[in-house]
């Protein structure tokens, strides 16, 4: 079953890294790709097995996405659980009964509520309003994800080779990283959170991450809207009757800009983990079908067949940012003086 669960996950990466080619209309819109392993696990995984994948798959698909460290992975890890534990309890209760598009709509409708009801306690309570929209688009995902599932050549009992080089982890940056979030998230001045975040960038950039400015554009967007449909305070204008109000415009740009922050110092430190078990185990195969999806040739669907039919891993380079003890040192600094800052503007 260890085998199994690696080599699920794994192929979850695999599905996660090949949608990133594939166009969005929204940039948070994703088709959900990473949950065909989930659909191909039915009926071969027991409960807890099953369970224990949906797990790792939140836990590796966060951390390769940058969103190990930040609010995100609990509505990754909130939705993977419900999803899953739904779909198990549909697909045991109904048996032969339901098809794989039933236990993926039934999956995809927990996924939506769940992650709605996560954010809600992150964003407010304005974040339902979203609901509707979420649920059309799981539904249409559903059905693409189980229709892949039935046509998907997968063998989930492959073996691989065990001599690549482990991932490791440091743990005085892991240290600088936990101080810093917990910093930024005390920070109360929009102005104060906007340097922080700017500075950030940089950083991120200088680290040679990429920098996707419509996912934190959309972001905040999405905040400043759950914030503004609950008027607080002064009444600056109004929009076909409807009150914009002061307050709710701070309260919307200050958790759009909080989030966007720890979103990105999780992004710029996502490389670090710590060495051995199966979640090294799954890195490593999932880094050996990278490795061979990224230098085959042709259409996408041959590159992701190729990565799908490998044997045997090869060897990794140390995958490890390699930050300056100057650079994470100074940019804890930073952020304290920030937050010096902002208490003495209180």
């Amino acid at each position: 079953m260890r085998t199994r669960i690696i080599n699920l996950t794994a192929l979850s990466l695999l599905l996660s890294l090949a949608e990133t080619f594939i166009p969005r209309p929204l940039p948070f819109f994703r088709i959900g790709l990473a949950n065909i392993p989930m659909l191909l696990a039915i009926g071969k995984l027991g409960g807890k097995d099953y369970l224990t994948l949906a797990l790792f798959k939140a836990v590796s698909t966060s951390y390769l996405s940058g969103t190990l460290f930040s609010p995100f992975f609990l509505i990754s890890l909130g939705q993977s659980m419900a999803s899953a534990t739904i779909m198990y309890m549909v697909s045991i209760m109904l048996d032969k009964h339901v098809s794989l598009y039933g236990i993926s709509l039934s999956g995809a409708a927990a996924s939506a509520f769940a992650q709605i009801a996560i954010a809600s306690l992150i964003i407010g309570i304005g974040i339902f309003s979203l609901l509707p929209l979420m649920l059309i688009f799981s539904f249409f995902s559903a059905l693409i994800t189980a229709y892949i599932s039935y046509r998907i050549p997968f063998d989930m009992d492959r073996k691989m080779d065990e001599g690549t080089e482990h991932l490791r982890m440091r743990k005085s940056f892991t240290i600088v990283l936990l101080s810093s979030s917990l910093i930024i998230t005390t920070f109360d001045h929009v102005e104060i959170l906007a340097i922080a975040f700017i500075l950030m960038i940089i950083i991120s950039l200088k680290e040679g991450r990429r920098f996707k400015p419509l996912n934190y554009i959309a972001l905040i967007a999405i905040t400043l809207f759950t914030s503004i449909i609950i008027p607080r305070g002064l009444v600056l204008f109004s929009i076909f009757g409807f009150p914009i109000s002061q307050l709710s415009i701070e309260i919307g740009l200050r958790m759009g800009l909080r989030l966007s922050l720890i979103m990105i110092i999780s992004l710029t430190f996502s490389r670090y983990m710590f060495s051995g078990g199966m979640i090294s185990s799954i890195l490593r195969r999932f880094f050996s079908m990278e490795s061979i999806f990224y230098d085959s040739k042709g259409s996408l669907k041959e590159r992701f067949i190729s990565a799908l039919n490998e044997t045997e891993a090869k060897e990794m380079k140390d995958s490890i940012i390699k930050v300056p003890y100057f650079t994470s040192i100074t940019m804890l600094c930073c952020f304290i003086l920030l937050k010096l800052i902002d208490w003495k503007i209180l």
